[in-house]
């Protein structure tokens, strides 16, 4: 009965004969089984020390695990099971020999006993003279989801195990998909790894391969891989600076994230620093402006803007914080200032950008000045308010060759003009202009409308349209 349920592959090679009186041979090859009496049994084992006697019917005290199971198979006919267990490992291992030994891997497999991957790489070791094909076909099985019985569930780590003590490397087509099995099934798994990883104790191969496994790690990942452990934080953005994206970097204390940025150790694409910026405009709290700004420099501020108009729901006091970023541009910060979001917060830039620099009024084209004299002036009701607009507006009219029309000049110019007429102007709102007044004699020095009128006569102006201002 055992004998008709094997598999074709090995009853095609199996040879025996009976009633033998010494070793039978055919041709060259001894029969694989030869029956011999009883009474001579010791003489081929006698002549041939490579013979195996089985052992007596009635010796046999108790089968083993695997015998009873096999037994069971048998007559339930299911061995087909065992021998797609064999099969999957190849067609050259449907032989007498290899087939006792998977037929005790296959049963410890299924049996009551739960058996690790581990145990099972190590049964093979001792079961086969040459393990190392076995055990990588093992591992290329279940990467391909193959492996026959599925009794081996997110395994990875145990590959990584078995890859280091067995030193094993499957092809590379196996890697990666070891590598997408970590990432998309445990990947919180690696932090034992990135711990061994950051001190150098990784074997050579086991490093590459995290290494890989990290420049495919995505922002989300960064928090259960490295436990939010700044070091092993700050090696995971130098190896893949997407892992900056990740929101729960910007929610540590400052010196944590003052230390994930020196991690920057190269100039980082532009579309990623924009949607960093985003990141961080929506869940800083630490005020992180300067310390972005000290790492990546005038580069920063193009995408600064692009990442205020892009981001939603930013706070003042956020925006605020990066006040001292945007004034560091004066230029730029005219040119852009009109898309920026809260018009309190534009007012406020647009008063304390410094004016007075040497040929900066210049540079910002007329029509530019129109539009800011229309967004800043024209819209402000409160008077205190208006003065402080309009003096930001003094090196535009006295510092450039643009001639502006009369309703300029008389709103910038009349406004200050009346709260000098009015003696309502204190001596620090006065030095904020006065350098760029004409100078007059010492005994006429007093005199701030002089002053005032004197630069509208040299720029060619009609005097009498700020006189009229009340």
């Amino acid at each position: 009965m055992v004998l008709c349920s094997l598999p074709q592959e090995i009853l095609s090679t199996f040879t025996f004969c009976t009633m033998s009186y010494d070793v039978r041979k055919y041709g060259d090859s001894l029969f694989q089984y030869q029956i011999i009496p009883n009474a001579v049994r010791n003489i081929p084992t006698r002549n041939y020390s490579n013979i195996m006697v089985c052992e007596e019917f009635s010796s046999i005290e108790k089968y083993p695990y695997w015998i009873q199971c096999y037994m069971q198979a048998l007559l339930q006919d299911t061995l087909q099971d065992l021998y797609c267990f064999i099969r999957q490992y190849g067609t050259e291992y449907m032989t007498f020999t290899c087939y006792n030994h998977f037929a005790r891997l296959y049963f410890a497999l299924i049996g009551e006993m739960e058996i690790s991957l581990t145990e099972y790489i190590e049964s093979i070791s001792m079961l086969f003279k040459s393990s190392q094909p076995l055990s990588q076909k093992t591992m290329e099985l279940l990467l391909d989801n193959t492996f026959f019985p599925e009794v081996f569930i997110n395994q990875e780590y145990q590959l990584l195990e078995i890859i280091e003590m067995k030193h094993l490397w499957p092809q590379k087509d196996w890697i990666k998909k070891l590598k997408c099995k970590i990432i998309h099934n445990t990947p919180e798994k690696l932090y034992p790894y990135m711990q061994r990883y950051i001190v150098g104790s990784l074997p050579v191969q086991i490093c590459e391969l995290v290494e890989d496994i990290i420049h495919e790690l995505s922002p989300n990942h960064l928090r259960v891989v490295s436990h939010m452990d700044s070091n092993i934080c700050f090696v995971l953005i130098r190896k893949n600076y997407n892992m900056l994206l990740c929101p729960d970097i910007w929610k540590q204390p400052r010196d944590f994230q003052q230390e994930i940025l020196c991690a920057i150790g190269r100039t980082l694409e532009p579309e990623l620093i924009k949607k960093l910026l985003v990141l961080i405009l929506q869940t800083d709290v630490e005020n992180i402006a300067e310390d972005m700004y000290r790492v990546l420099g005038n580069p920063l501020l193009p995408l600064l803007y692009d990442a205020i108009c892009f981001a939603r729901l930013i706070g003042e006091d956020q925006l605020r914080n990066w006040t001292p970023i945007l004034l560091k541009d004066p230029n730029l910060l005219l040119d852009r200032i009109l898309s920026l979001p809260e018009s309190n917060w534009r007012q406020e830039l647009f008063l304390q950008i410094d004016m007075n620099g040497e040929g900066f009024a210049q540079c910002v084209k007329k029509e530019r000045w129109i539009s800011l004299y229309q967004e800043f002036f024209k819209k402000e009701t409160s008077i205190c308010r208006q003065v402080d607009i309009a003096i930001q507006f003094f090196p535009a009219v006295f510092c450039t060759t643009y001639h502006f029309d009369d309703d300029f000049v008389r709103d910038v110019v009349g406004t200050v003009y009346r709260e000098a007429k009015n003696n309502t102007m204190n001596s620090g709102v006065w030095s904020r202009f006065q350098h760029i007044l004409p100078q007059v004699e010492d005994y006429q020095a007093w005199d701030r409308c002089l002053r005032i009128r004197r630069a509208l006569d040299e720029k060619g102006y009609i005097v009498a349209l700020i006189e009229s201002v009340t």
